[in-house]
């Protein structure tokens, strides 16, 4: 029974990671800006030779280990992040090379690859509420700062994903006087997600009873 429940942790913690990169991918891959959070690491990669998928590595290795600072955790826990996170990474920039061509080609492309983006996005927090687990850096610093403040951040824009956001805008305005790599999958999926997510349940109900 214990074999059991370990193995279907780690089936859904995997699922996941794998949702949560091809997310990122396909909302990348629209050309309309990333998640509030990563906006930084989406502008630091056109103007350096570093990709996507690896600032999102670096990035998320900080906030894992502002995390463990904050919220210590066992080392088996913190390392199991960390290689989560370099899944994440990996699979940005393979789906990012695979879709961009196709996402971009026109607005309407844009909105469909942000939408299916946001949908991916909203099985990985189901996922997540049924194991327990968290998989993105994002939400481990999220809960870190939650544990040791008392406070609850989880609303549609958490402190990291604003910290992030401001960050990226100012960095965008610095280097281009504009606000490029700030667009609609920017801006959507912290008021989408949680509205995939509530279908998602429902209908996982339905199905159940």
């Amino acid at each position: 029974m214990q074999n059991n429940h370990i193995e279907r942790s780690s089936q859904l913690f995997y699922a996941q990671l794998i949702l949560i990169g091809l997310a990122i991918a396909l909302l990348t891959a629209a050309g309309q800006g990333t998640l509030p959070v990563l906006t930084p690491a989406l502008i630091l990669s056109e103007i350096t030779p570093i990709s996507f998928g690896i600032w999102t590595i670096l990035f998320g290795s900080v906030f894992l280990g502002i995390a463990r600072l904050l919220a210590p955790r066992t080392r088996e826990k913190f390392l199991q992040q960390i290689l989560a996170t370099i899944g994440i990474g990996l699979l940005i920039d393979v789906g990012y090379m695979l879709f961009k061509g196709i996402a971009s080609a026109s607005f309407l492309s844009q909105v469909f690859f942000v939408l299916v983006g946001c949908l991916l996005l909203a099985g990985a927090t189901y996922l997540q509420t049924e194991s327990q687990q968290l998989v993105f850096s994002a939400d481990v610093l999220t809960n870190a700062i939650e544990q040791r403040s008392g406070l609850h951040l989880t609303n549609n824009f958490h402190v990291v994903d604003i910290i992030g956001l401001v960050s990226g805008i100012l960095l965008a305005y610095f280097i281009w006087q504009s606000f490029h790599g700030i667009g609609m999958a920017t801006f959507i999926p912290p008021f989408l997600v949680p509205y995939f997510y509530y279908l998602i349940d429902q209908a996982v109900m339905k199905l159940e009873g």
